[in-house]
């Protein structure tokens, strides 16, 4: 077998994988609604076998669910889960603002400053769509101090785990505008003046204070959990 032909079924594998991505992610299948190979892999022109090597890695990710006996599900999203996935993050965006006390340039530290501002503006107008921006750019932005701590574990770890959007009414923006933006001018402070500990401290609490948030509009039904792109 040639190489060319080895790499064929992992390309496959992968554009199988990144199809359900999207079909999830753009709510064609809901959270628990049951993903059975046979119907994808007719959908997607692929093989059984290859929708199944796609599902295990978006089970990986916990966008997929995969329950003895029974099958394949879109992730179950819930308080509980949202919870557990937050406070690992909170480790991890911590771990990357440390890191990146060492290792941000200036050139890292005016993109970041430009997207905080970006967050806030956004945060602040009145349409929901702008919020929607808001919330990916801020989840941008978080992803990119993992770029800049520059380690290979961490960056593998982020990718493993895959984080829920809030979908929120105005109430959201009432919480969190205002303290969102203190909280990551914060944390950019800490890193430009160098402090690890500051850094890592600030980036766990402003995650964790998120939750917090969170958490408090969903028990009063202010807010909804989606797989969102």
């Amino acid at each position: 077998m040639t190489a060319s032909n080895v790499g064929r079924p992992r390309a496959k594998r992968q554009q199988v994988c990144e199809n359900l991505q999207t079909m999830i992610l753009g709510g064609q299948y809901l959270p628990g609604a049951r993903l059975i190979q046979q119907d994808l892999a007719a959908e997607l022109n692929s093989s059984v076998s290859v929708v199944r090597e796609a599902l295990l890695e978006l089970v990986a990710v916990g966008l997929v669910d995969c329950v003895d006996q029974t099958g394949f599900f879109v992730g179950a999203l819930n308080i509980n889960r949202l919870t557990d996935t937050y406070r690992v993050r909170a480790v991890h965006q911590g771990l990357a603002a440390r890191l990146c006390c060492e290792r941000a340039s200036r050139k890292d530290l005016r993109e970041l400053g430009e997207m905080v501002d970006g967050i806030h503006k956004l945060y602040g107008s009145d349409g929901n769509g702008d919020l929607n921006d808001a919330l990916l750019l801020d989840r941008q932005m978080h992803d990119r101090l993992v770029e800049i701590a520059q380690n290979e574990m961490l960056t593998r770890a982020c990718q493993s785990m895959w984080v829920p959007i809030v979908a929120a009414d105005g109430q959201w923006r009432e919480a969190r505008h205002e303290g969102t933006h203190r909280e990551h001018e914060a944390i950019l402070r800490a890193i430009e003046e160098g402090c690890p500990d500051e850094a890592d401290r600030l980036a766990r609490e402003h995650i964790l204070n998120a939750l917090n948030v969170v958490r408090r509009q969903l028990e009063t039904g202010h807010a909804e959990l989606k797989w969102s792109l």
